[in-house]
């Protein structure tokens, strides 16, 4: 299974939708919608998500993208920091 969060608002990020998926073997994008999103898998931004195979035991978390030079490695602090408080470490 795969667990997926997302995140509506970046700079809110406690309020957010949790779900687990069996894996199937498609990309990313039969999962989820990517567009104008932000991909992070295990705390790592995703350039090319829907390149993307997840498999069993993977975390995303997706969340709108904000424009701007040097955000996603914000958002990914941001994520990382997130995901270890939300998972107890």
């Amino acid at each position: 299974m795969i667990e997926i969060i997302e995140v509506k608002n970046p700079f809110e990020p406690n309020k957010r939708e949790a779900s687990e998926m069996y894996c199937t073997g498609g990309t990313l994008t039969d999962y989820i919608d990517i567009d104008g999103k932000d991909i992070f898998i295990d705390g790592h931004a995703i350039e090319h998500p829907e390149q993307v195979t997840p498999i069993d035991g993977m975390q995303i978390i997706v969340m709108p993208h904000i424009a701007g030079k040097g955000v996603k490695s914000v958002l990914g602090l941001v994520a990382m920091v997130a995901l270890s408080a939300w998972s107890g470490g």
